[in-house]
């Protein structure tokens, strides 16, 4: 059995470590840097961070699955075909115009 918990903790390691996530056939997660920042006016430095950008996918390559899989210590076709039916589910939920929780 997959524990949720720590799938979604191997996604984050997946996204923090690689800059990527990819689930398959829904969405591309991408991190990039943003470097530090000076507001001359206010005096203010705004130190470096990261943003999260993500888009709908159709690439079916399960390379950050089998990644994760061997992070959180499970066989992937388990996780596979687990994180293929909550993205089934969370495509219905989207197209019901509900909140993915």
């Amino acid at each position: 059995m997959i524990n949720s918990e720590r799938l979604f903790e191997g996604m984050i390691e997946q996204l923090v470590l690689e800059g990527t996530l990819l689930l398959p056939n829904f969405v591309l997660f991408e991190s990039a840097y943003k470097a530090a920042e000076v507001d001359p006016i206010a005096g203010i430095i705004h130190p470096p961070s990261k943003t999260i950008t993500l888009s709908r996918s159709t690439d079916k390559n399960p390379k950050s699955l089998q990644a994760i899989a061997n992070r959180i210590g499970v066989p992937f076709l388990p996780l596979e075909k687990y994180v293929k039916d909550l993205t089934v589910e969370w495509k219905q939920q989207l197209e019901n115009k509900e909140i993915i929780a």
